[in-house]
């Protein structure tokens, strides 16, 4: 495989077609899934007895905006790893974290945060970004100027919310200490209804990524020098179709 290395993100990234995108998100019903993506393996692990919602979960709106706003050419491992609410079953994530590293994925996307961190996730982080797999994470819903895990990690590109301005959501958490990216993250056109939050920014990025990695190799070097640019500014605004640099808030 190719392999392109950008140092000053410490991007070391494996290309390879189809794109390979992990989401580790709700449990999703297999009658509810999107057949328009392909599934190129599954790990679902049902804990704590909770049932698959009846409603329209946040991870299948999560592969919504994936097949949306990303590539065509994309093959999806979809692991359950939270209820029907949001609450995150530790055990679970790390495993199929794992499982993730060892089906070579190219990206990772976490849209959720956690309370505490973990040492076992701390290190299957590291061993992602090692391995060259780019994880992203929703910095957060708090407003506060403090990453919410594991979007603080430094394995990790952390994803905050744009509104309509291209300025900062009142919401999205922030931090001065570090880089933080930056997507549309108000009114965001889910499956049927419109919602907030930087869980969607993440995704959003993620499938900003893998686009970008299933063009022309020019055209890789050239976005990827813009969207992980030399500013001296830790904000990045790269918007979904037409990128904007934004300033500082």
């Amino acid at each position: 495989m190719m392999e392109l290395k950008y140092y000053k993100s410490g991007i070391n990234i494996k290309n390879s077609y189809p794109v390979k995108i992990a989401i580790l998100d709700t449990m999703v019903s297999k009658k509810n899934r999107n057949e328009k993506i392909v599934y190129k393996g599954t790990y679902e692990k049902n804990h704590n007895g909770v049932e698959v919602s009846k409603d329209i979960s946040h991870g299948q709106n999560i592969l919504y905006l994936l097949e949306k706003y990303g590539p065509n050419d994309t093959n999806i491992y979809y692991a359950s790893v939270a209820s029907p609410t949001g609450d995150v079953h530790l055990q679970s994530l790390e495993e199929s974290l794992e499982w993730a590293i060892n089906n070579e994925v190219d990206f990772i996307n976490l849209s959720f945060t956690l309370v505490n961190e973990s040492t076992k996730l701390n290190s299957l982080l590291k061993e992602a970004y090692d391995k060259g797999i780019m994880i992203f994470a929703s910095a957060g819903n708090d407003g506060d100027s403090i990453l919410s895990y594991p979007s603080s990690s430094p394995y990790v590109y952390a994803v905050g919310g744009l509104n309509k301005y291209l300025q900062r959501a009142y919401y999205s958490n922030y931090t001065i200490s570090t880089s933080l990216y930056f997507m549309p993250s108000d009114d965001v056109q889910l499956i049927d209804n419109k919602d907030m939050g930087t869980s969607y920014s993440s995704i959003l990025l993620t499938a900003y990524m893998a686009s970008i990695f299933t063009q022309k190799q020019d055209d890789k070097e050239r976005l990827l020098k813009k969207l992980f640019n030399d500013s001296n500014s830790n904000f990045y605004f790269p918007k979904l179709i037409n990128e904007t640099r934004g300033a500082e808030q």
